[in-house]
C-alpha cells in the first residue's frame, strides 16, 4: 500500500555573518551564482587586525627574551647556589621569576592566536556550498560582529522534504515494520517517492532517513523526513507536493486508483457502489 502526505521543500541553509566588526571592504561574488564551501565572499577592512597582530607578535618576542633571561638567571643561581655562594632565598627568587616569565609568555601567545583569528576572521568565507542569495551590506557600510546578516546561503544538491504521521498511522507502520528501516545514524531508509503538484508526470526518489522521537503534543503528528538529490537543480525550497511512502504488503487486496480516494476529518475513505446502483 502507499499512503500520500502533503509536505514541504527545504534545503540546509545558512545565514552569513562576520565574527568581527569593521567597515566592509569587498563583495567577491555575483548574487545567486553558486559558491563553493570555503571561497571569499566579504572582506572586512584588515588594517586594524594586522595591526593588533603585529603588537601581539612583538609582545611574544619581548616575553621570549625576558624567558631566555630568566633560564639563564635561574641557571646561573643553580650553580651558585651549589658552589655555597648564593642563599635559597636568591634560588627561589629566581625560579618564581622564570615561572612568572613563562606564565606571561603563554598570555603573549593567547593574544597572538585570538589576533591571528580576528585577521582570518576579517576575510568571511563560504561556510558551505550552494546557492548564494544577495548580499544585505553594501561596500562602505559598517558590519556589527555576530549580529550583521550579510547574505544566505543554501544547499541545493541535496533536498529535504518534511512530512507527518498521524498517531493512527504511526501505529500502523511500526507494525508493517517501516521504522525499523529507518536508521538516522547511517542516514538510510525506505525508498520514498515525491511528485510536484505543478508537475504530477515526473516522479523523484529519495531516501526516508529520519523521524523524530516524539509525537507532537500540538498536532498529534510525528515528523519525518527524507532527503532528495537535487545535483539537477530542479527542486526548490518551499515546494509543495505529495510523498508516497511505501506501507505494508497485502495479498488479495483492491487497487483503487489514487483520485477515487477522499480525505475528511476522520480519515481517508472510499466511495462504493452496490449491486443496486
Amino acid at each position: 500500500l502507499l499512503e500520500i502526505y502533503l509536505f514541504k521543500i527545504a534545503a540546509e541553509s545558512v545565514k552569513v555573518r562576520a565574527r568581527v566588526g569593521g567597515y566592509l571592504e569587498q563583495v567577491n561574488f555575483k548574487e545567486g551564482q553558486l559558491v563553493k564551501k570555503g571561497d571569499l565572499l566579504f572582506v572586512i577592512d584588515p588594517r586594524t587586525f594586522e595591526a593588533e597582530l603585529a603588537s601581539a607578535k612583538a609582545r611574544v618576542a619581548e616575553v621570549q627574551a625576558r624567558v631566555k633571561l630568566a633560564d639563564t638567571n635561574l641557571k646561573r643561581a643553580k650553580e651558585l647556589f651549589a658552589a655555597d655562594v648564593v642563599s635559597q632565598e636568591v634560588l627561589d627568587t629566581r625560579n618564581c621569576e622564570m615561572l612568572a616569565a613563562n606564565a606571561a609568555l603563554l598570555s603573549a601567545q593567547a593574544v597572538l592566536r585570538k589576533a591571528q583569528l580576528n585577521l582570518d576572521f576579517a576575510y568571511i568565507r563560504a561556510p558551505i556550498s550552494g546557492r548564494i542569495s544577495e548580499k544585505l551590506v553594501d561596500i562602505g557600510n559598517l558590519v556589527v560582529a555576530n549580529s550583521t546578516v550579510l547574505t544566505t546561503i543554501v544547499k541545493y544538491d541535496v533536498i529535504q522534504a518534511y512530512f507527518e504521521l498521524s498517531e493512527r498511522d504511526v501505529v500502523n507502520y511500526r507494525e508493517a515494520g517501516l521504522f525499523k528501516q529507518v536508521n538516522v545514524d547511517a542516514g538510510t531508509g525506505p525508498k520514498v517517492d515525491l511528485r510536484l503538484f505543478e508537475n504530477t508526470d515526473r516522479t523523484y526518489s529519495g531516501i526516508l532517513n529520519y523521524r523524530d522521537n516524539q509525537i507532537s503534543e500540538e498536532t498529534a503528528t510525528l515528523a519525518m523526513r527524507a532527503d532528495f538529490d537535487n545535483t539537477d537543480g530542479a527542486l526548490t525550497p518551499g515546494m509543495f507536493g505529495t510523498i508516497s511512502v511505501a506501507g505494508e504488503t497485502l495479498k488479495d487486496a483492491i487497487l483503487v486508483p489514487e483520485g477515487a480516494i477522499g480525505t475528511d476529518l476522520v480519515g481517508r475513505y472510499v466511495m462504493v457502489v452496490d449491486n443496486d446502483g
